[in-house]
């Protein structure tokens, strides 16, 4: 929850619990957008370095293996290898989207609050 407190002069002033939920909004707004310029900016395609723990434990299946080649697909333009990769590839990308969006958007109401 946002909590502003103001002065005497009536301007908005950030109260500390504030001001780490805007750091960490942020900080998760970064990883969104790094995330998806990593998959939009690689190939898939070829031998890689796998960051699936049920891979690395050795369990036969993942239910989220393959969501990353698909949105990176997506990216590429590739709906068809995307799906094959992975069928909810593309409402994943569109929650990641409206996520980026709520982000910037809380950012923008901050810097009007503040001012």
């Amino acid at each position: 929850m946002l909590r502003v407190s103001t002065k005497r002069n009536g301007a908005a002033k950030r109260d500390p619990a504030m001001k780490q939920e805007t750091i960490s909004r942020y900080v998760e707004l970064t990883v969104w957008i790094g995330g998806l310029l990593w998959l939009g900016l690689t190939e898939v395609e070829g031998t890689h370095y796998s960051v699936c723990v049920f891979r690395a434990v050795g369990l036969p299946h993942c239910p989220g293996c393959g969501l990353g080649h698909g949105v990176s697909h997506l990216l590429h333009g590739r709906l068809a290898e995307s799906w094959a990769s992975h069928p909810l590839a593309v409402p994943a990308l569109l929650i990641l989207l409206n996520r980026i969006g709520q982000l910037l958007n809380f950012g923008l109401f901050v810097k009007k609050l503040t001012r």
